[in-house]
């Protein structure tokens, strides 16, 4: 790869390395900006699916409390039905 470089661009070695050597760097820079973009990514996803998984489970509770709050009700009113009948 270096032999190219320094034969078409008629570079000498030590601009052909220090060619080499930006792109290497740029590489790296790039390599590391994708990487945290990344992570960046995985955590904001975490966060929603964690906001998600909160409000379902506040869904079933709040499922469970209408059950129970309706079992409360229907209790209730057969209480007051047998009472009535028997004349208290």
């Amino acid at each position: 790869m270096i032999q190219n470089l320094i034969k078409d661009a008629k570079l000498n070695e030590e601009q052909a390395n220090a060619i080499i050597q930006d792109h290497l760097a740029n590489m790296a820079a790039i390599d590391k900006a994708t990487d945290e973009e990344r992570a960046r990514r995985v955590m904001a996803l975490e966060m929603r699916l964690a906001e998600r998984r909160a409000l379902a489970r506040q869904k079933v509770r709040y499922k469970k409390l209408l059950t129970y709050s309706r079992d409360i009700v229907v209790s209730k009113t057969l209480l007051q039905k047998r009472v009535g009948k028997r004349g208290y």
